[in-house]
């Protein structure tokens, strides 16, 4: 019934025009009240009865010419004791209030409630002149009739409503801004019987005002008369016969269903579109578009402080779809979805394409997207207790695994290890358990302490060491497969480990980053350490068979006394570039690298006419020693002849 109002207001377009039919409800004094209480200040019954038909303007008037003298002291004291009562049922208050689109609102209200229901820091209060300067909030509320807080703007006896109908109004500018409100927006009047003339005087005066430039005008009544109804088509007012109620209701499920594709494509303000969601207890992460026909993206959302999320998914799917909803098998019907982080190692229905009909994402109810095009089911994640014991290394841990049922027969959990995760796969045939582990380990990791402490639980899966996981059985877990993504040399990691502590007790300085170990980097950390401390380590070399050196030409003499043809002798190769080692994102500088050839044999001595000599020299083995030092060869191995070699760049010592 609404659909063209409703879309006017999705756009903020709209202001509001309230009358106090929509206080009622909450317990304001009727006019049938007013007027009583009127009439029993009337000096005899013959007074009382002559005026009981009155309109309450014109009681009013009589009673403040004819018993209080001209004066409106003792009126407006009457009328603010009657408007000092306690609200009942503020719904309808509180559903507007919850309504950010309405930028204004206009009332001829003498009651409070419509105030009262905003924030007062989000609320600019205008009952005269005086209050146009101060409209600098969210919501400004226009008092067309004042209220007893200003008694002097007061609107409510006759003389006060036949100022509207001479040429000068009073407040002239809260009355500009309402005929601006009426040339910028479309106007919508709630509250209003009609039953009194001078709401009619206010909308025929304010549309001779503005002219034809005017926006439509609408108005909610559950019933007018037939007279009002023809004044109203007259003046081009579009008329509901409904309750407010129904229209905010109707209004707020649209809205709900709505904001958010009218925020991507501008049709709302970010602002507006901010305050819904606050409103309903969350704040979204918006991009916004620099363009006219871009759209703006909802990035994220997250509660407001205190608050909770409440995610909800309405969708219609195909008949062949129920029975793998019902079933929750996610084994059977399920898939695995990288993508998907919540569950990239967990199985999940996929509901797509035309298994999927209509699909609504919802937060706090709110719609975030009513055009879902896949929907993801998966298993309920639930924390479970464990505790890890493997007395052979005197290890024990608890820790909280998240667990998965899959179906009625089988659980997934997984564990954090630190430096790797577990994967604990559960299947439950005829009283017996089978247990099957996975182990991917983590590209970093936080504690190399933690480092060391783990990688004893996998060495000791793969040791066949007895390994008890207290809350899924009280005997040692005996897996019956143990898979990995690739072959790990396991005790290699526990050196890595190791000799990254030792790096930082040596060093006096921790590691920022810790990165998992691979080949390489335990290379780096044996290379770093074994410098740090001075030490040898044994190198291979990756070609089989032995190593020939050869000297360029050498003074005959120098050597021809010191060894012969098959003689064995010790030789140190020197590379005296700084060499840089980079481990864990810090950089090692190396000055030198000894490796050292023991038992070389003298292969062949060639002197030639020249009185020079050229040495062949034989090493049998394809591993040796290397020496990384501060110290160049001349200090570590003193006394050492130096040769030139032909075979490779570096100094060899003999």
């Amino acid at each position: 019934m609404f659909e063209k109002l409703i879309k006017l207001v999705r756009k903020e377009k709209v202001s509001l025009f309230i009358g106090s039919g929509f206080s009622i409800e909450a317990g304001v004094p009727s006019v049938t009240t007013l007027k009583e209480l009127i009439l029993q200040e009337l000096e005899n019954d013959e007074q009382r009865q002559e005026h009981k038909d009155d309109s309450l303007d014109v009681l009013s008037e009589y009673y403040v010419e004819e018993n209080c003298l001209g004066s409106r002291n003792e009126l407006i004291s009457l009328m603010k004791k009657a408007f000092e009562f306690e609200p009942q049922c503020m719904d309808d208050h509180k559903m507007l209030a919850s309504i950010p689109h309405f930028k204004t609102l206009f009332t001829t209200n003498y009651d409070t409630l419509l105030e009262d229901s905003y924030p007062e820091n989000e609320r600019n209060i205008v009952r005269n002149d005086v209050d146009c300067t101060y409209t600098d909030k969210r919501t400004t509320i226009y008092k067309v009739h004042g209220d007893f807080t200003a008694p002097d703007d007061v609107v409510i006896t006759t003389s006060d409503y036949n100022k509207f109908k001479k040429a000068s109004w009073p407040n002239q500018l809260m009355w500009n801004d309402v005929f601006s409100e009426f040339l910028k927006k479309h106007i919508l009047f709630i509250g209003y019987s009609l039953s009194d003339d001078n709401v009619i005087e206010i909308i025929s005066r304010i549309s001779k005002r503005v002219g034809k430039n005017r926006k439509q005008m609408f108005l909610i009544a559950p019933s007018i008369k037939q007279s009002h109804k023809k004044k109203l088509d007259k003046m081009g007012v579009k008329y509901y016969e409904t309750v407010a109620s129904d229209f905010l209701k109707e209004l707020n499920t649209s809205l709900l269903e709505n904001i958010s594709d009218d925020f991507r494509h501008q049709e709302v303000s970010p602002e507006t579109f901010a305050i819904f969601c606050h409103n309903h207890k969350y704040d979204p992460s918006v991009s916004i578009a620099t363009k006219p026909t871009d759209q703006n993206h909802i990035n994220d959302v997250k509660p407001l402080p205190g608050e909770h999320l409440k995610h909800s998914i309405q969708m219609t799917v195909s008949a062949a779809i129920k029975e793998k909803i019902e079933s929750h098998d996610f084994e059977k019907y399920g898939e695995y979805v990288p993508e998907n982080i919540l569950y990239k190692d967990v199985p999940v229905i996929r509901l797509s394409g035309e298994d999927l009909i209509r699909c609504s994402h919802e937060v706090n109810g709110v719609v975030q997207n009513k055009d879902v095009a896949s929907v993801f089911l998966g298993p309920v994640e639930q924390k479970t207790p464990l505790g890890i014991r493997i007395p052979s290394r005197d290890f024990f841990n608890e820790v909280q695994a998240r667990t998965y049922r899959l179906n009625d027969h089988k659980l997934l959990l997984f564990i954090d290890c630190h430096i790797f995760d577990m994967a604990i796969n559960i299947t439950f045939n005829e009283n017996k358990m089978n247990v099957t582990f996975n182990f991917n380990f983590r590209k970093k990791y936080k504690d190399n302490d933690e480092a060391l402490k783990w990688i004893d639980v996998i060495i000791a899966f793969f040791s066949g060491e007895d390994v008890f996981i207290k809350g899924l059985s009280s005997n040692p877990i005996k897996p019956n497969d143990i898979h990995r993504d690739d072959e790990y040399p396991f005790n290699e990691f526990k050196q890595y480990y190791q000799n990254i502590k030792e790096i930082e007790m040596k060093t006096g300085k921790k590691f920022i980053t810790y990165n998992e170990c691979t080949k390489e980097r335990y290379d780096c950390s044996r290379i770093v350490l074994a410098y740090l401390k001075h030490e040898y380590l044994t190198a291979r070399r990756k070609d089989e068979g032995g190593l020939s050196f050869s000297t360029a030409d050498v003074d005959y003499s120098d050597f021809t006394n010191e060894f012969k043809v098959n003689d064995t002798i010790s030789i140190v190769s020197t590379n005296d570039k700084q060499q840089k080692i980079s481990l864990n994102e810090r950089d090692f500088i190396i000055p030198y690298v000894h490796e050292i050839y023991n038992s070389c044999t003298v292969k062949a001595i060639e002197p030639n006419e020249m009185g020079k000599v050229k040495i062949d020299f034989y090493y049998p083995k394809n591993y040796f020693s290397v020496l990384y030092s501060d110290n160049s060869a001349n200090i570590e191995y003193p006394g050492l002849k130096s040769l030139s070699t032909i075979s490779a760049p570096q100094k060899v010592h003999s």
